[in-house]
């Protein structure tokens, strides 16, 4: 086998593996989805979900926050990674449906409730045990999809008020009456619906709908046509302030070098502590790497969980004259039982991953098998 194409095949299989990056690429266009929810709180974001993968859309900037990024490097103890095909979410909560199943997830938390247990299990009068199309939530209601079909589930109660109905006497003036892939809560009294590559604004106070169809590619521009995250090119000028997160530990450097981590946490009651590690890996243009690690030891209450940020400042600052040329960021992440650390043993690692595609980069840089590699790499090559 030619040397090169040998060359590529480990320098495709280095950046699959590589943690998320902070800078985007081009990604090919989502016109349909799966399933959506959002916002809550004072979060004016949105999710929409594809696939294995999903997008995180800002409704007031109408662009995409991130992604797409696969389900399983974002939502911690979600075990439907391969695609759901539903959500909606009501305060700071979730629900997650695949199959027959769902799983409630925490949003403030990034952690699952529960789950994956029967829709049956839950849901009283759900007679959708099989699964769901699609769901919506507006104050104490829900809707589920099924085919043509809705049933109104009141979500105080926890029961179903009525249904299953056909969708056009549900919801009068909608024009998806044979089904809906996918719906959420705008936050302003309307609803957006999405069937195949269109989608509805509905007004759930007047329950009458507030514009006609139209093609999902003429209103969603930051969802059709995505920036994925991944490795940036060099020569990318660096915005600053950067952060880095992963799962609760976020890593901040700022305009003049400096570095901040803070760890966030979530103790149950009971005996003994419960320790997060986190790690930073900055990667130059020159190839030269900075790295940084960060652990908090918290103990538990025995009656009480303890919920708090742990922020540490005294990380050795970054050379301000280098900052230009950071080429990457990683962060690492590491919870469990008070004991031995081993972020470290994993900073090391991914140094030694980190110079090697380095290295192999150089020796393809002037070839064509760089552009496909880095293209394979993040997601668009399939």
């Amino acid at each position: 086998m030619n040397r090169h194409l040998i060359l590529a095949s480990i320098f495709t299989t280095l950046f699959a593996n590589f943690p998320s990056s902070t800078h985007a690429d081009h990604n090919p266009a989502w016109d349909r989805f799966d399933a959506a929810f959002g916002p809550y709180g004072n979060h004016k974001k949105a999710w929409f979900f594809k696939g294995n993968k999903f997008i995180k859309y800002d409704l007031k900037k109408q662009e995409a926050v991130y992604g797409p990024i696969p389900i399983s490097d974002a939502f911690d103890g979600m075990t439907f990674i391969d695609g759901i095909d539903a959500a909606f979410s009501r305060e700071n909560k979730a629900w997650f449906f695949k199959g027959n199943k769902f799983i409630k997830y925490d949003l403030d938390e990034k952690v699952a409730d529960y789950g994956p247990i029967p829709i049956s299990d839950a849901f009283e009068g759900m007679t959708f045990t099989d699964g769901v199309d699609a769901a919506l939530s507006h104050g104490n209601k829900a809707w589920f999809f099924k085919g043509n079909k809705v049933i109104t589930y009141d979500l105080d109660k926890k029961k179903a008020d009525h249904g299953p109905l056909p969708i056009g006497r549900v919801f009068p003036e909608m024009k998806f009456t044979d089904g809906v892939d996918a719906a959420f809560d705008y936050g302003d009294g309307h609803a957006r619906f999405f069937r195949g590559k269109k989608f509805i604004k509905y007004d759930l106070n007047e329950m009458k709908a507030a514009h006609p169809a139209t093609p999902v590619s003429t209103a969603w521009k930051g969802v059709c046509k995505p920036q994925v995250i991944s490795p940036p090119r060099e020569g990318m000028k660096v915005k600053l302030p950067i952060k880095a997160s992963r799962e609760t530990a976020t890593w901040t450097i700022d305009a003049q070098g400096g570095v901040t981590s803070a760890i966030r946490y979530t103790v149950g009651p009971g005996n003994g502590s419960k320790r997060y590690s986190t790690g930073l890996i900055v990667e130059f243009a020159d190839g030269h790497i900075y790295t940084a690690s960060a652990t908090e030891t918290i103990g538990r209450h025995l009656y009480e969980t303890r919920r708090g940020t742990e922020e540490n400042n005294n990380h050795n600052a970054l050379p301000i004259d280098h900052l230009k040329d950071i080429r990457r960021v990683y962060v690492k992440y590491k919870v469990g039982p008070s004991g031995p650390g081993t972020i470290e043993e994993e900073i090391q690692e991914a140094k030694k991953w980190v110079k090697e595609a380095d290295k192999i980069y150089k020796e393809l840089k002037d070839t064509d098998l760089v552009r496909d590699a880095v293209t394979y790499s993040s997601g668009i090559g399939g």
